[in-house]
C-alpha cells in the first residue's frame, strides 16, 4: 500500500500517500493506513513532523511582511467590505465588478 523512499537530505523529504479502494471500502483501506501510523514511535513521529514543518515555517517567516501587507490591502478592498457587510446583514454578497 505504501512505499518508503529514502532522501539524501531533509530538504528533499516529501511524503506522498496514494490510496485506491473499491467502492465502499475506503474506510477499511484508511483504517489500515491509520493502524500503520499508530504503530510509529511517538518520538519518531514528533521528530518527523518537526522536520517536515520546518521548511514551511521558514517560508512563512520569510514572507511574513509581504503577507501582512497583502492581508491589509485585501481587507480594505471593496470585495472584503462587501463580504463583511453581506455576512453581517445575512444576505448573499453583491460583488463589485472585477477590475481589469
Amino acid at each position: 500500500m505504501t512505499e518508503r523512499v529514502r532522501y539524501e537530505t531533509r530538504d528533499q523529504i516529501a511524503t506522498v500517500i496514494t490510496l485506491a479502494a473499491p467502492d465502499g471500502e475506503i474506510g477499511t483501506v484508511l483504517n489500515s493506513l491509520l493502524d500503520q501510523i499508530r504503530q510509529t514511535s511517538p518520538q519518531a513521529a514528533a521528530e518527523t513532523k518537526k522536520i517536515l514543518n520546518e521548511g514551511r515555517r521558514q517560508r512563512i517567516e520569510d514572507g511574513a511582511a509581504e503577507m501582512v501587507a497583502t492581508s491589509a490591502r485585501l481587507f480594505a478592498s471593496p470585495d472584503a467590505q462587501e463580504g463583511i457587510h453581506a455576512f453581517l446583514e445575512r444576505r448573499p454578497p453583491r460583488w463589485p465588478p472585477a477590475a481589469g
